[in-house]
C-alpha cells in the first residue's frame, strides 16, 4: 500500500504496476510532490526511461535525456526522457 497518495495516483500506479508485470517490464516508480526532486532522483537513479505528464515539463529542466518522445494520449498526453546507455 502507498501512503500519501490520493486517489487518482493510487490508481493510476496500480494501472502502471499491473501493466509493467503483464509485459515482464523492470520497472520502478518513484512519486514525490516535491518538483525540486525531479532532476537529483533522475541523477541518482539513471533511469532509461522517464514518463512524465506533458504539464510537469517544467519541473524537469535538470534532466538531460538522449531522446524526448511525445506519447499523445486522449485523456493524458505524456512525454518519454530517454537515456540511451
Amino acid at each position: 500500500m502507498v501512503r500519501g497518495l490520493g486517489r487518482h495516483a493510487k490508481e493510476a500506479f496500480v494501472n502502471a504496476e499491473s501493466l509493467a508485470r503483464q509485459e515482464h517490464i523492470t520497472h520502478q516508480f518513484v512519486y514525490n510532490q516535491d518538483t525540486d526532486a525531479v532532476g537529483r532522483v533522475w541523477q541518482v537513479l539513471h533511469p532509461h526511461d522517464t514518463v512524465v505528464a506533458r504539464e510537469n515539463m517544467a519541473y524537469c529542466e535538470e534532466i538531460n535525456p538522449d531522446f524526448i518522445r511525445y506519447q499523445v494520449a486522449p485523456s493524458n498526453p505524456v512525454v518519454h526522457l530517454l537515456k540511451i546507455g
